[in-house]
Formats: structure tokens, C-alpha cells, sequence
């Protein structure tokens, strides 16, 4: 009989070697433990769909001056005008913008993704598929549930679905709706041939290049997705990084059940990227170019008429050679009419500016400072530190929403800027105002010196000062136009790409199996361990002299052996005659042991 007289409180750590003895006790435990986990393992390798995780490069030039549009200063100075250096931060803000992912998924026709079925085991399909789905975006679509198709034969095909809730969106007017009531139905259609009901509007056709019987043993169906949602679901998936703090090479990452899906949605971000960067720059050539030619059209009826007077009056009035007097009022006056006429258009310029300024709507468009020949540091901060602003705003809310306390920190910023910006172009309007009179009083006095010469000479300057004037804008108009024009020909981005997009690694990301493995080895040996300690620990009883020892500090006397073949009572009348066991002892007695007194 075992004594459960044993107290707990101070139990020691397990001793190894009596531990795995009693292990070993319980093997085939251990053993059962470990296929049970090995097979969960499997099972969840083989269920869980494979994670690929794909990854593109892109080097950014930042400075501006490292591909300028020609080599005018004017074309320089637009550049300078939108974006001195490229902030990568921004950069990388943009690729993850709404507009553009939207525009590549809209592009690689991602609102459908196509499935197949074997028992518990779903699977992503790309391209290598049957069927291909396309929407019709006008009517009623279901949407984030499984359409299950099946081909009846080489013209006709069936649609079904079954499930407990799904949602529909309202093609006219774009309204989500989520129905919680069981769906089930089966219609046939035919290939190629608009399928319509209240649900979905759809057109199927089949890929002869895939072989169907390759998908025999598997159930096939699509999934109809909302585009803003996808948009969110790709943003958040997409990780865009700097590669190095020293760097202006960025790399951009995502991760799916289908590598070529994944590699596809990189190039594509990627090439609308610079094909949009190639646009705008090509907006602001074709800008100039449309200023320019209006500016050279203008200009070009303007010299030949004078061109013509001159013409005609030398040949009427015998007018060839000028006193040196009207040569040098002649000259002085020219230059007063092409600062003035400098000024006008700097004039012009300031109260467009000004315009801009004051459009918070940001639609107004603003030609560059230098292509009126100005060079005003501050006016050229002030525009930058607005342009800068309104970048940072436009990260801001993207990351953080409109009402964040970081917007109206920087939209309070972008109001002080416009003020002071505003307050800029008011003092140089009014000093150009001022020049321009004074211009004025100027060449009201050279006229005065030109109207003492001879009536022949005076209209003879006034014939040549007209025609030089006019052919001067028109020679320096149609070199820039020439300059725009060949670097509008280039077509050369800033950005290029350096490594297309590639899988990372020779196998998923995810589900790791040997992690997985590991997880199921060490279950399937804690388990049976918690087992066998509890076994052996479990009910406070004492079963041998070595318990109590480790367990008390009382000394152990004495131990009386027992017959551990005995396990039940003999009659008296049978132990008499049997004989002595090898310990000397006639019948079983229970352990039994007592402690000293420390006397001899």
C-alpha cells in the first residue's frame, strides 16, 4: 500500500535519467504523437497555397540637371520651376498612388481571378487556364464570391453558386449591396456569347491553347473582385523601400500565390510609372512649344509687314544712309523698346503667377520665370517651397486623410507661402508698372531728339527700329522652339529600371516546411511528456526509498522488501507450508518505513 503522506511544496527539478526511464515506458506514445503532428504538418503544407514574393528595382536621377529638356535656359528653368531635385520619399508615395495602381490593374485585366478545387485543396491559377471572364461593367455583377463553371460541351458551358451570403454591385449606379441569404442556383450559356441575369453579365470564352483535361479531376470557378477594393488590397501588399540612405535606387516588392501574376503587376507598375513621367514632361515641352508658335505666328506678320514698309519707303523716298545723330537716337531708342517690351512681358507674367497663386484649386498652369527672362531668387523660392508644400500635403492626406493635425500643419504653411509669394508678385508688378513708365518718359524723350532730324531720316529709323525689334524675338523665339523641339524628340525618362521583376529565392516564401516540421516534432514530444510526467507525479504518492530521499531531509532507517508478484491476500494455511522466498521473507508486507529520533 502506497503512504500519500508527501508533501509538495519544495519539489525539486526532474531527475533526466528517471525521467526518460519512465519515457521509454511510454514509447509507443511518443511514437503515435509524432506521426499525429507529422501528418498535421503535411496536411498543412499541402492545403495552405504557396506564398511567392517578387521583387523590381528602379534608379531615380534626382537632380534636375542630369536630363534637361534641350539646353535653353528657359527650358531649364521650367524644370526648375516643377521639381529642382526628385524627393524619393514623394517618388515612392506616387508608384503606391491610387490612379496608378488602379490604371495597371485596369490594365492587366485583374478584376477576375481564376481557381481550381480538389477536395480541401484551392489553387490560384494566371493565363494556364481554361476559361478567360470578361465583365461587363455596366450591369450587376457578384462580387468576393465563388462562381463555379463547368463545360457541357465544345459551344456551351454551366454557371453555378452556392453560398450562405454574397455581394452584388449595381452597374448604373455603381451601389454595393451584401445580401445575407443563401444563394443557389445552375444556368447554362453559351461560349463567347454575352451571359446576363440579374446577378452577372459576363462573356466566356475559351483558351485553346490550355488542354481541359489537365483540370478533369478539379472543380474550376472565378471570382469577380470591386476594383477599389483591389486598388487597397495591392496597395497594401506592394512595399516600395530605399535601398540604400545613399542611394536613389528604390525596389519595389510584392507577394502572391502566382509568381507570374505578381511579375506581371511589377512591369506593368513600373513601365506606367515612367510612361507617366514621360507624359508630363512632354506636357510642359508641348506647353512651350503651343507658347512659342503663337508667340512666333504673331510676331512673324508683324515683321513682314515692317519688313515691307521699310522696303517700300526706301524705295520711294530715296532713304539710304543716316546722320550719326539718328544713328545713335536710333540705337538708344531700340533699346528702349526691347526693355520695354521685356518688361511688358514680365508684366504679363507676374499677374499670371499671381493668378495661379490665388487658384487653390491648383488646375492653373504657369509658364516658367525664365522664358520672359526673369531671374528672381526669391520669386523662384517662394514658387519652389510652394510646389514643395503641396507635395508634402498630397503625401500627408494620402497617408493619413484629409483631417489629419500633419495637413492643416502644412496647409497653414502653404497659406503662409501663398501670401508671401502673393505679396512678391504685387511689389514686382508694381515696380515693373513703375519701370515701364519710366521706359516711357524715356523714349518720349528720344523721340523728341528724332523728331528734329529731317522728316526723310526720322521715318527711316522709325522704319528700321520697327523691323530690327520684330526680327530680333523672332530669330530668339525660333531657336528656343528648335531647342524644345529636339528635346521633346528624345523621349528620354529620368527613371529607368535595373532589375525586372524576379522571384525572390528558388521556393516560397510561405508555407515553410521544414519550420512547419520542426513545430510538429517538438509538439509530438511535449505532449507525451506532459503525459508521462503527469503519470508519474500525478497522484502524490510515494513508490519507492529514492522519493524520499530527494523529496525530505528524514533519514531512512530501515526498508522491508516486498514480493511485487503478490498482489493479493494469502490465507495463513498456504504460507505455512510454502517455502522462503530468495529475501528471506514468507508472505508480501507493505513498504513501511519510520523515521530516527537521532538517539542510538
Amino acid at each position: 500500500m502506497k503512504t500519500k503522506q508527501f508533501d509538495r511544496q519544495n519539489t525539486p527539478e526532474i531527475n533526466l535519467r528517471t525521467f526518460l526511464r519512465k519515457a521509454w515506458k511510454y514509447n509507443y506514445v511518443y511514437l503515435l504523437s509524432l506521426l499525429f503532428f507529422a501528418a498535421l504538418a503535411v496536411v498543412y503544407i499541402k492545403w495552405l497555397p504557396p506564398v511567392y514574393e517578387v521583387e523590381t528595382s528602379l534608379l531615380i536621377e534626382t537632380q534636375s540637371n542630369s536630363r534637361g529638356l534641350g539646353e535653353s535656359q528657359f527650358i531649364d528653368g521650367s524644370i526648375r520651376l516643377f521639381e529642382v531635385e526628385k524627393n524619393l520619399y514623394n517618388e515612392m508615395n506616387l508608384i503606391k498612388s491610387v490612379d496608378l495602381v488602379r490604371r495597371t490593374l485596369h490594365d492587366l485585366n485583374f478584376d477576375v481571378s481564376y481557381h481550381s478545387q480538389k477536395n480541401i485543396i484551392k489553387r490560384e491559377h494566371y493565363k494556364e487556364y481554361p476559361f478567360t471572364v470578361d465583365l461587363n461593367d455596366s450591369r450587376n455583377q457578384v462580387l468576393n464570391t465563388p462562381i463555379f463553371i463547368r463545360r457541357v460541351s465544345e459551344e456551351t458551358y454551366t454557371i453555378s453558386v452556392e453560398t450562405q451570403k454574397y455581394e452584388t454591385i449595381n452597374g448604373s449606379t455603381g451601389k454595393h449591396e451584401l445580401h445575407e441569404e443563401i444563394l443557389s442556383f445552375t444556368k447554362e450559356h453559351e461560349f463567347d456569347e454575352l451571359a446576363e441575369t440579374d446577378l452577372y453579365s459576363i462573356i466566356v470564352r475559351k483558351n485553346p491553347d490550355i488542354n481541359l483535361a489537365e483540370f478533369a479531376d478539379k472543380e474550376l470557378y472565378f471570382v469577380a473582385y470591386n476594383v477599389e477594393d483591389l486598388v487597397k488590397s495591392h496597395q497594401n501588399n506592394l512595399k516600395v523601400e530605399q535601398a540604400d540612405i545613399q542611394a536613389s535606387i528604390i525596389n519595389l516588392s510584392t507577394e502572391g500565390e502566382v509568381v507570374g501574376k505578381e511579375v506581371d503587376f511589377l512591369n506593368r507598375l513600373t513601365k506606367n510609372y515612367i510612361s507617366e513621367k514621360l507624359l508630363e514632361r512632354n506636357k510642359i515641352a508641348k506647353n512651350k512649344v503651343s507658347f512659342i508658335e503663337q508667340q512666333l505666328a504673331s510676331i512673324s506678320d508683324s515683321l513682314g509687314y515692317a519688313e515691307r514698309s521699310l522696303e517700300r519707303f526706301k524705295r520711294d523716298a530715296d532713304a539710304i544712309n543716316l546722320t550719326q545723330t539718328g544713328a545713335n537716337a536710333l540705337s538708344e531708342y531700340q533699346d528702349l523698346e526691347s526693355k520695354e517690351a521685356q518688361s511688358e512681358m514680365n508684366l504679363k507674367y507676374y499677374r499670371s503667377l499671381l493668378d495661379y497663386v490665388r487658384d487653390t484649386s491648383g488646375q492653373s498652369q504657369v509658364v516658367a520665370p525664365s522664358l520672359v527672362g526673369i531671374n528672381d531668387a526669391l520669386l523662384s523660392e517662394n514658387i519652389m517651397e510652394l510646389k514643395r508644400l503641396n507635395s508634402e500635403l498630397s503625401r500627408i492626406q494620402f497617408l493619413q486623410g484629409d483631417k489629419s493635425p500633419d495637413a492643416g500643419v502644412v496647409l497653414h504653411q502653404i497659406e503662409n507661402t501663398r501670401s508671401s509669394l502673393e505679396e512678391n508678385l504685387r511689389s514686382l508688378i508694381a515696380s515693373t508698372s513703375l519701370s515701364i513708365n519710366n521706359l516711357n518718359s524715356r523714349r518720349s524723350s528720344i523721340e523728341k531728339t528724332i523728331n528734329m532730324l529731317p522728316t526723310r531720316e526720322k521715318n527711316l529709323i522709325n522704319y528700321q527700329r520697327k523691323t530690327k525689334l520684330f526680327e530680333n524675338l523672332y530669330n530668339y523665339l525660333s531657336q528656343e522652339l528648335a531647342k524644345t523641339n529636339i528635346a521633346q524628340a528624345e523621349e528620354l525618362p529620368d527613371i529607368k529600371v535595373i532589375n525586372e521583376a524576379r522571384m525572390l529565392g528558388d521556393r516560397p516564401k510561405a508555407p515553410q516546411k521544414e519550420l512547419a516540421l520542426i513545430v510538429a516534432i517538438l509538439l509530438g514530444l511535449l505532449l507525451p511528456s506532459v503525459f508521462v510526467y503527469g503519470q508519474g507525479e500525478g497522484d502524490g504518492s510515494i513508490s519507492d526509498i529514492k522519493m524520499i530521499e530527494e523529496h525530505s531531509e528524514i533519514p531512512v532507517l530501515a526498508q522491508i522488501a516486498i514480493d511485487p508478484s503478490l498482489k493479493k491476500k494469502i490465507p495463513l494455511s498456504q504460507i505455512i507450508g510454502r517455502p522462503k522466498n530468495p529475501s528471506g521473507i514468507f508472505m508480501p508486507i507493505s513498504n513501511f518505513s519510520f523515521p530516527t529520533t537521532g538517539k542510538r
